[in-house]
């Protein structure tokens, strides 16, 4: 046993400082923005051009990695997405057109694809049922703290030696990372020599687990593909992942720009208003998964509808709130605490239903299509994203950020009244259909 803790959590670690790299290299076009419009005079449009370009390609990338993970080795899929996506990274600083930017950057979100299914399905492989959602949404929060010491760290580097720098860094950073990951990741227990968890510890718990991953996923073997991508319930969490998505990379994104271009805060401020968010992100992420989990435990047994969905309504109501607060009530004149003090809420409110949403489209499919599954949930979740990029940037220059900011309230209260619609739907994805004989 102490050898099998000793190895998943070295794994762990590993998935941890990985995807905390993938984001970084992903994102850090983006925390730089403000000194790429400095150096390079581009303008609102050009750079959701280039984000757009970067969210278009992890879209069609995810989903593609997300049905290849049932069928390929989640290591090999991790370390050489990393690998490719930093050498990426550093190609782009050599550059200065739009065409070559967009062009580099769409292939750093094809490279991009394969980081957060791999990282599923090992986590599938080394977690219990009744474990996953905490562990999961600990791990998403390697991307929020690269949201945290992103924007500061690069910033404090692009100050003194231009954007570039700060981002070749980053890439450098990441392949070294890449062939640490080849070398410490274990697709599974069995890979690694080791017995599985459950059977090695056979416990109530671990019994009561297993029955209950089993009621999870009442559709079995025999459900396909098809079953899957036809489940209501499925709809219903990519639709509401879209919307979070596109809330989220939309303030995540443009919050600064916001508080800079409109407002007429300082760099540092819209800086300081990313990190803040990203806080606030790691929290909403820990808790939700803890809270979930312990809503899934004590759910009734005779329940058919997703027992995480009171949280999801709760978070989307803070959400709204704090959009609202956001965009009626922030001026120059507004204390900078109360600024940090709502993007922390954004990131809590935000991340405490994105977090675990992928988590709900593994649970309540078949073992089998799990991979499949969240790829679907995940494809609507990253048009969300590519949304955030060049749309939005096109609203801004038609009106203002704050009508942005409009839209993105508008949405929110969307996604609370489908929740409210929706609480009661069963949770059960891929159901087999009834074959007459």
């Amino acid at each position: 046993m102490e050898s099998y803790m000793v190895r998943r959590s070295s794994i762990y670690v590993t998935l941890f400082v990985g995807y905390f790299l993938y984001y970084l290299n992903r994102k850090s076009f983006s925390f730089l923005m403000p000194y790429v419009i400095e150096e390079e005079g581009m303008h609102r449009s050009e750079l959701g051009a280039i984000t757009s370009s970067v969210s278009l390609a992890y879209t069609i990338s995810k989903f593609i990695s997300g049905i290849l993970s049932d069928k390929i080795s989640a290591r090999v899929m991790f370390s050489s997405g990393l690998f490719l996506t930093s050498v990426l990274v550093l190609q782009f600083t050599g550059f200065r057109s739009l065409q070559m930017f967009m062009v580099l950057w769409f292939l750093n979100g094809m490279a991009q694809g394969g980081g957060w299914p791999s990282c599923s399905k090992v986590l599938k492989q080394w977690f219990l049922p009744s474990e996953l959602g905490l562990w999961w949404s600990v791990l998403s929060t390697s991307a929020n703290l690269a949201g945290v010491v992103g924007p500061i760290c690069l910033s404090f580097i692009a100050r003194d030696y231009g954007w570039r720098t700060a981002m070749y860094i980053g890439g450098v950073l990441g392949i070294g990372m890449s062939c640490v990951s080849f070398l410490m990741i274990k697709n599974s227990p069995a890979e690694a020599g080791l017995e599985p968890l459950a059977s090695s510890e056979p416990t109530k718990a671990t019994s009561s687990n297993k029955d209950a991953s089993s009621d999870a996923s009442p559709s079995g073997d025999s459900a396909t593909t098809r079953d899957v991508i036809s489940s209501p319930f499925l709809w219903v969490i990519s639709v509401l992942f879209f919307l979070t998505a596109l809330i989220a990379y939309g303030i995540m994104d443009w919050g600064q720009l916001y508080l800079i271009q409109e407002i007429g805060f300082e760099n540092a401020v819209g800086s300081a208003f990313t990190s803040s968010y990203s806080i606030g992100a790691i929290v909403g992420s820990i808790v939700a998964g803890f809270v979930t989990d312990r809503l899934v435990a004590r759910a009734s047994k005779n329940s058919k509808s997703s027992p995480r969905f009171p949280w999801f309504m709760f978070m989307e109501a803070v959400n709204l709130m704090s959009i609202h607060i956001f965009r009626s009530l922030v001026t120059i004149e507004t204390n900078k605490v109360l600024i940090l003090t709502i993007g922390f809420l954004f990131g809590v409110a935000q991340y405490g239903a994105f977090s675990v949403y992928g988590v709900v489209a593994i649970e309540n499919a078949p073992v089998h299509l799990s991979g499949t599954s969240h790829a679907f949930a995940a494809m609507a979740c990253n048009v969300g994203v590519l949304m955030a990029g060049y749309p939005l940037t096109y609203i801004a220059e038609r009106f203002d950020w704050s009508v942005v900011l409009m839209c993105l309230e508008a949405m929110s209260l969307t996604s609370l009244m489908i929740l409210v619609a929706a609480r009661k739907v069963e949770a059960r994805i891929g159901k087999p259909s009834i074959k007459v004989e």
